[in-house]
């Protein structure tokens, strides 16, 4: 399998197989995102569930889905290289990616907020 592969791959062109490989890395990142989340956030919840406390439930609600967010952007930031893109563009990318980065800090950030003032309101 592995040598169709190679073969494969040796075929292309250099441009055709850094977008191949650049969109696997995308691919996979979503994938391990998505069990990350299943996975761990799960397991968070379940032991949050066990607690007498609500405060971990709202910090475990937080951060749901987010790592599917965090994996893709990670993605892109590994396989944007591997893309050939005139340097304006990979700059404004590169900015774009930065300002995602910033948004879903800030997104986490809010949802842990609003859960705290919640949770607070109701005692």
């Amino acid at each position: 399998m592995y040598m169709f592969f190679a073969s494969f791959l040796s075929e292309l062109s250099s441009v055709t197989r850094d977008l191949l490989v650049g969109g696997g890395i995308i691919i996979a990142s979503v994938i391990a995102g998505l069990i990350v989340d299943r996975v761990l956030i799960g397991s968070l919840r379940r032991l949050a569930a066990n607690t007498e406390g609500k405060l971990d439930d709202v910090i475990v609600a937080a951060v749901k889905g987010v790592a599917v967010w965090a994996f893709v952007l990670v993605g892109v930031y590994m396989a944007l290289p591997l893309v050939p893109l005139p340097e304006n563009i990979d700059k404004q990318i590169t900015n774009g990616s930065r300002i995602a980065v910033m948004l879903l800090s800030i997104f986490v950030v809010a949802r842990l907020a609003s859960g705290i003032a919640v949770h607070y309101a109701h005692k």
